[in-house]
């Protein structure tokens, strides 16, 4: 993420000793925002997988959203995503291991129910 410095305004002191003014300039930080939630998920979170065929609706809830949105294929899903497709579609999800699964259709499903995070090296969980 990128900083911007924002000219806020000028003070003007003067010293009552009847020496120079002096001028300062008083700034702000602005802190640039990301255009959309979606990418600033994609910038924190781990992916999980992405939807690879689908016919019909398919429906996704980002974990840091209260809505969902109509997807299209090739869309990435991260740990904490919804996923519901309309009743009767059939959806196919591209895990990240590889893995090409079904998701239920007509109930909204949690990625990491379809596709399981891989298991830690070092722990083992």
């Amino acid at each position: 993420m990128s900083t911007k410095i924002r000219l806020m305004g000028w003070a003007i002191f003067r010293d009552h000793s009847g020496g120079a003014m002096l001028i300062v300039a008083v700034a702000g930080l602005v802190m640039a925002s990301l255009s959309t939630a979606a990418a600033q998920t994609a910038t924190t979170a781990t992916t999980v997988g992405a939807i690879a065929s689908a016919s019909g609706t398919v429906w996704v809830k980002p974990s840091n959203s209260s809505q969902y949105y109509a997807a299209p294929v090739g869309t990435t899903l991260y740990v904490g995503d919804l996923i519901w497709p309309d009743a009767g579609s059939q959806v196919i999800l591209e895990c990240s291991s590889g893995a090409k699964l079904p998701v239920p259709s007509g109930v909204p499903s949690g990625v990491t129910n379809i596709c399981p995070l891989p298991q830690s090296e070092e722990t083992g969980k």
